[in-house]
C-alpha cells in the first residue's frame, strides 16, 4: 500500500514538473513572438 502511494506520487510529481516545463516553454515562446 504505502509503495503504491509513494509511486503514485511521484508519477504526479513527474507530470507536474513536465507540465511546468510545458508552460515555461510555451510562454517563452509567446514573449519570443511578440517581441519579434
Amino acid at each position: 500500500m504505502t509503495n503504491k502511494k509513494t509511486a503514485m506520487m511521484r508519477f504526479l510529481n513527474l507530470n507536474y514538473i513536465l507540465c511546468e516545463n510545458d508552460l515555461s516553454i510555451y510562454s517563452h515562446y509567446l514573449f519570443r513572438n511578440v517581441v519579434h
